[in-house]
């Protein structure tokens, strides 16, 4: 491993060298005899508007990320940490940068190397040739956290492996930082708490994005090695992620002597993301964004992996979680307008459903229903605000039935691609046994029924490219008087693959 005037590790590689090639060529003969194909990643990269990391298993997903983000031999450093605690991987956004993959790999001191690993390393930096060309591998953490089997394996590659490992998960951020102290001048750094993930995470994207470090302490007062760092660092600015909750105010005083200190938080973590992307990625015009479950227990793994996409394709990261889109983050994608969403993670932490409504919002700006005169109606819709099973939308169509159907048609001109909606009955129908139908037609043809009470929702979403019209329809079913409610009934252009 190299180590500060470690000289006798660089003649090592040096000697080593011939064997280390026909080692790398050896793995990646296994890449082509495993049936692993590189996809067209550049392609996939300048096409951003796409779902990345699609497992629950933090090994495959680093490397799925890596593979639709990195082109073959296109990285000039790795970052290998473990796949089961984010401890020492927080701050390694800003060292991975946009040169390479933050990649997970099996932790503890007696795990062996992972052969997918191996291979995506190989694949992405290319022939190893010692530590002359440039490249480099950091595995974050002491030995106990990634194993020496694991380092010894990336070095037989000819990789040059530099260890970045303290005594806590404190003094690796503060390691890292000074080692990027040795790249350039450091001007700001991101201060957030050690113990959970959330903040310091999301805050990975801006710190890779930037080269901005981010040093991490306990809440509760600030840690003598993050305030020896702050002390030879000497940065102008030092932002603090998250609020009092996660960083006491004792914490940020006695930052302050270092640096002119800028709290950055919202009510909750979602929040605090929202915050970070209208606050620090503003200057950077983004323009798209990256979504993640921020509440899964392993939620860590897509942020820290996505890091480095989310720098490339200049898209802040942005939370979600099982229930959906947080009102804060709702609002913030409603108030912008982006080119693409990158989602990561597989369906079961980020639903087609979440991700179909983040595009709605983050895309071109959705045509709301109730702004629109329709073609063809019966009876008497109103677009009043409207409580749907706990839920006030805004932007609705609205109609009264008790036996009866009545409708709404629009021209939708061939010029959308979605139907968006969430339907049920108004929370205060006058009938608390009413159920009504709900029928959506395109061009005459019906795409989606259901049959809804009180206290039951269900969102839309219904593919309309090509249509001309639209019908929305709602049906008494004889059970009471109640009120359907199309809910922010909206049709959207939504920007294609081909489109970015």
């Amino acid at each position: 491993m190299v180590r500060i005037g470690d000289f006798q590790w660089r003649l090592r590689c040096v000697v080593r060298k011939q064997l280390s090639m026909v080692v790398t060529m050896l793995v990646l003969v296994g890449l082509a005899a495993g049936g692993v194909s590189a996809p067209a990643l550049a392609q996939e990269a300048s096409n951003p508007n796409r779902r990345i990391g699609e497992s629950t298993d933090p090994v495959t997903a680093s490397i799925d990320v890596s593979r639709r983000t990195f082109e073959d031999g296109a990285a000039t450093r790795v970052l290998i940490g473990r796949d089961d605690v984010f401890a020492d991987s927080l701050a390694g956004a800003a060292l991975a940068g946009t040169a390479g993959p933050i990649l997970f790999t099996p932790g503890g001191a007696g795990a062996e190397p992972d052969g997918d690993v191996l291979r995506e390393l190989a694949r992405v930096l290319g022939q190893g040739l010692g530590c002359g060309d440039g490249s480099e591998v950091f595995v974050l953490g002491g030995e106990n956290a990634i194993s020496t089997q694991v380092e010894t394996a990336i070095e037989e590659m000819g990789y040059c492996v530099d260890r970045i490992g303290g005594p806590s998960r404190v003094e690796t951020s503060v390691l890292i930082a000074k080692r990027l102290a040795t790249e350039a001048a450091i001007e700001q750094v991101l201060l957030a708490r050690s113990d959970e993930w959330a903040d310091a995470a999301t805050g990975g994207a801006y710190a890779a994005a930037t080269a901005t470090p981010v040093l991490v302490t306990q809440g509760a007062a600030l840690h003598p090695a993050v305030e020896g760092a702050l002390a030879e660092l000497s940065p102008d600015r030092i932002i603090a992620l998250g609020g009092t909750a996660a960083l006491s105010e004792s914490v940020t005083q006695a930052a302050q002597r270092y640096g002119n200190v800028q709290r950055i938080a919202g009510a909750a973590r979602d929040g605090t993301a929202v915050a970070i992307a209208e606050q620090l990625w503003a200057d950077r015009q983004p323009t798209g964004i990256t979504l993640l479950n921020g509440y899964s227990d392993i939620g860590w793994v897509y942020a820290l992996a996505a890091a480095v996409p989310a720098a490339l394709a200049n898209a802040p990261q942005l939370y979600a979680s099982d229930e959906g889109l947080s009102d804060t983050t709702a609002a913030y994608l409603d108030a912008a307008t982006f080119s693409f969403v990158i989602t990561v993670g597989p369906q079961s932490l980020v639903s087609d459903t979440v991700r179909s409504r983040a595009e709605g919002y983050a895309l071109r700006p959705p045509l709301y229903l109730s702004e629109v005169r329709p073609v063809d109606s019966e009876c008497c819709w109103d677009t009043e605000p409207a409580s749907v099973n706990g839920t006030v939308y805004a932007r609705n169509l609205v109609e009264t039935v008790s036996s009866e159907t009545t409708y709404l048609e629009y021209d939708l001109g061939r010029a959308y691609d979605r139907f968006l909606a969430t339907i049920g009955l108004a929370d205060d129908s006058r009938d608390a046994g009413a159920t009504v139908q709900f029928d959506i037609f395109l061009d005459g043809q019906l795409v989606e029924t259901h049959q809804l009470a009180l206290g039951e929702s269900v969102d839309v979403d219904v593919a309309v490219t090509d249509g001309l019209r639209l019908r929305l329809a709602i049906t008494g079913l004889g059970t009471g008087v109640g009120r359907g409610v199309y809910g922010d009934a909206q049709v959207q252009t939504v920007v294609s693959v081909q489109d970015v």
